[in-house]
């Protein structure tokens, strides 16, 4: 099993969430220590996406694909985004710019044509009615972002199935709601939402429930809370089921108490084998200021 390099895995979160200068920064910090035999296929898929013209980018997952061994996931990763790429690409139709014009200007007119129709003609006299003006609605103002990203070599774990990273916290959030109907949300009385963003990527050839285990977090004085799957923040991404190689990034909130400083994330899984748990654990003492 290959060694993990923290920066390849943040330059992975920044792929995924199409920040290329930032995979770029990453992919260039962790080339002047010297690229190890073992991420050399990651690095390649890395630099592929970040050349900003599609003809090069194409080029170079096609050389992956000549150039890998078979057996190397990143061989597969880049055979599947050249096979994507080519079934998105649209026929290729020659035509000048004049008929491609002319078909623009006909559906515009169909569409003032058919607007005229349905308002009942020229000639169909407007009859004015009286109408109150509405009432504006209140803009509602939405609650702030009061998260902080957590940066460093020491947020990452590594199990069987992949790897986990936190990535940011908003602790005493107020941008809480309940999945499926959207309504904010309140905690008991004495009690705040801590709300974790992580980052997953699956080493399995399938996480179907990521991030394939069970995520705990541990209180200053030892107790363990489990997160609220009911909840989620506002306006923000859950994680999602991905295949081997990608990554889902996603918000998980706790309920915990006012008191309680958080100690650290956990993440409990199980040997299929021998159904031995076991636990591993992101140090979050001292991420944020209380």
């Amino acid at each position: 099993m290959s060694r993990w390099n923290v920066k390849l895995i943040r330059a992975n979160i920044a792929l995924y969430t199409g920040e290329y200068a930032e995979v770029r920064r990453w992919l260039a910090d962790y080339q002047t220590e010297g690229i190890a035999s073992e991420h050399a296929s990651q690095v390649l898929w890395l630099d592929a996406h970040t050349q900003p013209e599609p003809a090069e980018r194409l080029r170079r997952l096609g050389a992956m694909v000549a150039q890998l061994d078979p057996s190397d996931p990143y061989a597969d990763l880049a055979r599947a985004a050249l096979e994507a790429e080519r079934a998105a690409e649209p026929p290729v139709v020659k035509q000048s710019w004049l008929p491609r014009a002319a078909i623009i200007t006909g559906v515009l007119l169909l569409g003032i044509t058919a607007a005229f129709l349905l308002s009942g003609g020229a000639n169909t006299p407007t009859v004015p009615l009286a109408t109150e003006t509405p009432a504006l609605a209140p803009t509602l103002t939405p609650p702030p972002d009061r998260s902080t990203p957590l940066t460093g070599d020491g947020f990452t774990v590594r199990y069987t199935d992949g790897l986990l990273t936190a990535v940011g916290v908003e602790d005493n959030s107020i941008r809480v709601v309940r999945i499926g109907t959207g309504e904010f949300m309140t905690p008991l009385e004495g009690a705040r939402f801590y709300a974790l963003e992580v980052a997953f990527e699956c080493r399995s050839p399938i996480c179907n429930n990521p991030p394939q285990g069970e995520l705990s977090l541990r209180l200053a004085d030892g107790s363990r809370i489990e997160p609220r799957r009911d909840l989620a923040l506002s306006g923000q991404d859950t994680l999602v089921p991905i295949a081997l190689g990608r990554i889902t990034r996603g918000w998980v909130i706790f309920e915990i108490p006012v008191i309680s400083p958080a100690a650290a994330l956990g993440i409990t899984t199980r040997d299929p084998a021998t159904s031995a748990e076991s636990t591993v654990e992101i140090n979050l003492a001292g991420s944020i200021a209380p």
